[in-house]
């Protein structure tokens, strides 16, 4: 997904009315956002919504920084693509060519833009997801280089959300791939060039198609400091983040921090953890364990407990038990008989594989037993987090929640 952040300053002198609004567009004002769009009122909540589950995580993983005062920041969905560049080069005098979505900063005035088109709305949470990141580091971080900036969104855009929660962390296979062949192919670009790029380079790149791979890089990074080796980078990087919100040059912020004097010295550290990442498809991990839940929860209802994921298949598979998962943009069907449902993708050489396991109450896996209720189901070796569902029994039987670490 092609997007930049882009400072369009000094265009009304520093002052002014807010830019002209789209002819067809309504407002859908919610605490944090005012959404203006042409989509379906269904569309339009939904998309609103999402806005403020996000505005959540972005304050959540920031929530020992200095906040700035709340207020409630303007974003644009439009139904077509051409509404979104006519908008863009109307209003904010932009060049919106090769980008998917913008935050744009005006005089006094910033706004997120995008459009949905043919496509599904998945694609405009992703959207929403990293240009939302954007509009808010720019009252949090006023001297956040463009390599975090675009990181930390990609970070955010790559998050899976389920149950009005957010999920951070994924690292999607098409992502480890692109990375590892620019690597084997020298093609990435090396720490003391990355991350001294400016915002023109950057954006030369987005109008031209080709930024596919520094806004990868930008996610690699990010990922790194906060996931590498069990989060050894992770009090480093936040408390260099704490001091851009302080107001210190980033720079000498990342010095100081990381107690570096060159970037270099962080990219052989990068390229050993590139080596070790393991994908996870994690919209795909929660759809098995809701699979399996649903599928315990069919047989408790029968006073039947297995006490293993053997069983547990076994007995679906003889009731030729199937399910239907609605919990992202498109339906997913599951068959008991698939084995690869009950079992997760195998580590990297030298890694223990990930797996599924029963649990207790404590989360402690166990198997074999007896016990006349269903066992809690989640994943262990998982990185950089574990995901669980946890048991509840109440007047109309057992029910169950997703949790993750």
């Amino acid at each position: 997904m092609l997007a930049i952040m882009l400072l369009v300053l000094g265009f009304w002198g520093g002052g002014g009315d807010a830019p002209a609004a789209e002819a067809g567009l309504r407002i859908l004002a919610s605490p944090s956002y005012r959404l203006h769009t042409d989509l379906p009122d269904e569309e339009a909540h939904s998309l609103s919504a999402h806005l403020e589950v996000m505005n959540s995580a972005y304050r959540e993983l920031f929530s020992g920084l200095r906040m700035p005062p709340a207020s409630v920041m303007d974003v644009y969905v439009f139904q077509t693509q051409q509404g979104y560049l006519r908008a863009l080069r109307r209003d904010w005098s932009v060049d919106g060519t090769g980008s998917g979505g913008m935050f744009v900063i005006r005089g006094s005035k910033r706004a997120v833009l995008t459009w949905k088109g043919n496509q599904g709305l998945g694609r405009v949470r992703s959207v929403l997801q990293h240009e939302g990141f954007h509009q808010f580091a720019a009252e949090l971080f006023p001297g956040l280089p463009l390599w975090a900036n675009e990181g930390l969104a990609e970070l955010f855009e790559h998050a899976v959300v389920v149950d009005q929660r957010v999920v951070l962390g994924e690292a999607p296979a098409d992502s480890v791939a692109m990375l590892r062949r620019a690597r084997d192919g020298n093609a990435l670009l090396p720490f003391n060039a990355f991350f001294e790029i400016d915002s023109s380079e950057w954006g030369s790149h987005v109008r031209s198609g080709a930024a596919g791979l520094q806004y990868t890089q930008a996610w690699g990074l990010v990922h790194f400091f906060l996931y590498a080796r069990e989060g050894r980078w992770q009090r480093p990087f936040l408390s260099f983040l704490e001091q851009l919100n302080r107001g210190m040059e980033w720079s000498a912020a990342f010095r100081s921090c990381f107690n570096v004097d060159s970037w270099s010295e962080i990219q052989g550290e990068f390229l050993a953890y590139l080596d070790a990442m393991r994908p996870a498809d994690y919209r795909s991990i929660i759809q098995q364990l809701e699979f399996m839940a649903v599928g315990m929860q069919t047989l408790a209802a029968e006073g039947v407990y297995p006490g293993s994921l053997q069983v547990l298949g076994q007995q679906l598979q003889n009731r030729s038990f199937e399910f239907t998962s609605q919990l992202f943009e498109t339906p997913r069907t599951m068959r008991a008989d698939d084995p690869s449902l009950y079992r997760l993708p195998p580590g990297g050489d030298g890694q223990a594989s990930p797996r599924f396991v029963l649990a207790d109450d404590r989360g402690r896996p166990v198997g074999g037993s007896l016990l006349k209720r269903p066992w809690n189901i989640g994943t262990a070796g998982l990185e950089p987090r574990n995901f669980m569902v946890w048991w509840d029994r109440g007047t109309r039987g057992w029910t169950f929640r997703l949790d993750y670490e």
